[in-house]
């Protein structure tokens, strides 16, 4: 199923059961009195915050999801069943906003937190509870109260420690599966990244930092082009990112303009993720001639170095070779990450 972060839906409550109006008409008892129940209150919707949901793609092709009705009242003073709950599933850090006021009603941070969005209608009343001394036999009793209807809007974002960056085929799976638990799709073919990537990094100061990979970045994302920019939305609570350059692009592009593109449209799409601090990972540089590979690698260091806004640290490696710093990588996110939440 394809992942989505967004979805718009209509909740409904369930309708209060009946009352009921009858009389106890028995064989010694003729004249039994009023003995009918009450109805059963109509089930409620809440939001539940669980930690395996993944995003909220079991949403997207139901959109209107009602609880049970209650059910009416019987005879022998018995009360209809109240109608079941219904518990919608969210991934953890998913909003919550009306649609129709374009409030935030609330932030699901918390696993297992839960949110009644709409209560169920009142029960109806039988006969029994009117009944008096001034009225021994009433016929009255009351219908439930039909159920609330509200339509919200679920924005679900990945709180992520780092976000990866990068043009198609920059080797950001690749770098994702070597420095964490993840097993993300690789191939040989651009866009194979359709929706984020999550990992899991252990660290010395930290039993883990969730690093996550976002799809790929070209110029004219903003625009729509390639498979858009929406999911950088996912960076905004990163503490790092991690931008990966192709040093040995297959279309013979320049590395340093590529960079500058990715750079752009996320300057474009938010300039406060865009001044967030940076790593840089030159990838593929083993495919650059040794005689030039540091010639070429210094060039662009110092062209990105220019830029007053973002001072990054550069690492250069190849995917393909067991020569990448894993353990000074994670030491440097590690401290990133460290310095950042003493800010805080």
């Amino acid at each position: 199923m394809k992942f989505s972060d967004n979805v718009s839906i209509v909740l409904e409550s369930g309708r209060g059961g009946n009352g009921c109006c009858s009389f106890k008409r028995e064989k010694f008892l003729p004249k039994g009195g009023p003995d009918g129940g009450n109805g059963g209150s109509g089930g409620s919707v809440f939001i539940l915050a669980d930690k395996n949901t993944g995003d909220l793609s079991h949403l997207q092709h139901n959109k209107h999801l009602k609880a049970d009705n209650g059910f009416i009242g019987r005879k022998n003073k018995c009360s209809g069943s109240n109608g079941k709950n219904l518990y919608i599933k969210v991934p953890i850090g998913t909003s919550i906003y009306d649609k129709n006021q374009g409030r935030k009603i609330q932030v699901m941070d918390v696993n297992n937190k839960v949110l009644e969005i709409v209560k169920g209608g009142k029960a109806g009343f039988g006969n029994f509870v009117f009944k008096s001394s001034t009225n021994r036999f009433p016929n009255k009793y009351t219908l439930g109260k039909s159920g609330q209807k509200v339509s919200i809007r679920l924005d679900f974002f990945y709180a992520c420690d780092v976000g990866l960056l990068g043009r198609p085929n920059s080797g950001r799976s690749s770098f994702l599966k070597i420095v964490s638990s993840s097993k993300p799709l690789i191939t040989s073919y651009p866009f194979a990244t359709k929706s984020p990537d999550l990992g899991l990094m252990a660290t010395e100061c930290f039993d883990f930092l969730k690093l996550l990979d976002t799809p790929s970045l070209i110029k004219g994302s903003s625009a729509g082009k390639g498979l858009g920019n929406a999911f950088l939305k996912h960076l905004s609570q990163a503490k790092l990112i991690i931008h990966v350059v192709d040093m040995s692009p297959e279309d013979s592009s320049d590395p340093f303009v590529n960079y500058c593109d990715v750079e752009d449209e996320l300057q474009i799409y938010n300039e406060e993720i865009y001044s967030k601090k940076r790593m840089v990972l030159f990838n593929k540089v083993d495919l650059i001639p040794k005689e030039i590979r540091n010639d070429t690698c210094n060039k662009i260091m110092e062209k990105i170095s220019l830029n007053k806004k973002i001072k990054p640290l550069f690492h250069m490696f190849s995917s393909k070779e067991k020569n990448l710093p894993v353990d000074e990588i994670r030491l440097y996110i590690s401290k990133i990450c460290k310095e950042t939440l003493l800010k805080i």
